[in-house]
């Protein structure tokens, strides 16, 4: 990942207007923001070559620079 990408754990319980402004449902629930805007999200636990994968598709080459 570059100096400029950015991974959040948020804890819904602390954070309920956070949540309830990305709509939220269920937990754990990953969402990819790009410029601030939303370019893709999934919910519920995934294995890990699922995620790798996922993030790829979604944000390619900014990871690399």
């Amino acid at each position: 990942m570059t100096e400029n990408t950015r991974i959040f754990d948020v804890d819904e319980g602390e954070n309920m207007k956070l949540a309830g402004h990305y709509k939220v449902r269920g937990f754990p629930t990953v969402i990819i923001l790009v410029d601030g805007e939303e370019v893709a999200r999934f919910a519920s636990a995934k294995p890990t070559h699922w995620i790798e994968e996922w993030i790829q598709e979604h944000v390619g080459d900014r990871l690399t620079g």
